[in-house]
């Protein structure tokens, strides 16, 4: 026979959380339905957070900075430290290395830079200049939320 899994998800669209659940093994359907209706219940309340200790915020987003990619941590510096004006791979990586205090190569950043502009039309960075001195600047209009979240990290750069 066998074994017996059952997935839940749980989302609160108000505040944008979902929760799943994955139950493996024998476990009576009457104890799943039970957990799942409590879970539901304590998800949907108002007053359920993370219970983080320390001096870090008891409200999302909570971010473990080992946990980022490179481009995560790069998307981190560029919305926090460049919402206006012009700025070159230099100033990334110096900003980079200050925020994250990770040494990394100044081709490493030309390269991610190049990347997050290239992604698409919807890129969140703009350019100029030639192939030997690219200038980028964010495209607020399209990194509007973003920022707005970006705010709410200042306490882990403190």
């Amino acid at each position: 026979m066998p074994k017996r899994k059952y997935k839940f998800e749980i989302s609160d669209s108000e505040t944008d959380r979902k929760l799943t659940l994955t139950l493996e093994g024998d476990i009576p359907s009457h104890l799943a339905a039970s957990m799942i209706e409590e879970l539901s219940k304590k998800f949907s309340s108002p007053e359920v957070g993370p219970e983080i200790s320390g001096d870090r915020p008891a409200t999302p987003p909570y971010i473990d900075l080992e946990t980022l990619s490179m481009k995560e941590k790069l998307e981190i510096v560029l919305l926090k430290c460049f919402k206006h004006g012009w700025f070159t791979s230099n100033d990334v990586q110096e900003q980079y290395i200050n925020l994250f205090k990770e040494e990394v190569p100044l081709s490493t950043m030309s390269t991610y830079l190049a990347r997050i502009y290239d992604e698409s039309k919807d890129s969140m960075l703009e350019r100029t200049g030639t192939r030997k001195q690219y200038r980028y600047r964010l495209r607020t209009e399209k990194v509007k939320d973003r920022l707005e979240a970006i705010s709410q990290l200042d306490y882990l750069f403190n």
